[in-house]
């Protein structure tokens, strides 16, 4: 699930379309449709994880529930998610010239 965490920021931080970049990405069909918005197995879990980020707290108790998912791990993997892309973003920063 990190992995779809991480590549759907991936079109803000190369700033290209998110359907362009998972041309050329060595992922499955399952995660490529998940980013463009199409119903996967991992669709609940993107779909928990933009809720939380949009603050729509009353809303993440369905796609949790479907899951199995114990919603009191939800932030402290939410910051090692945002910790990661940051870092990420770091890296793939070009230095000024």
């Amino acid at each position: 699930m990190s992995l779809i965490g991480l590549l759907s920021v991936l079109d803000v931080l190369l700033e290209k379309k998110m359907e362009d970049l998972l041309l050329d990405l060595p992922v499955s069909d399952d995660i490529k449709n998940t980013l463009l918005g199409y119903d996967t197995p991992y669709s609940c879990a993107y779909k928990l994880c933009l809720t939380y980020e949009r603050g729509e707290f009353d809303q993440l108790e369905g796609c949790s529930a479907l899951m199995g998912y114990d919603l009191t791990q939800l932030t402290s993997h939410y910051v090692q998610a945002v910790k990661w892309a940051d870092e990420l973003h770091t890296l793939l920063q070009v230095p000024s010239q």
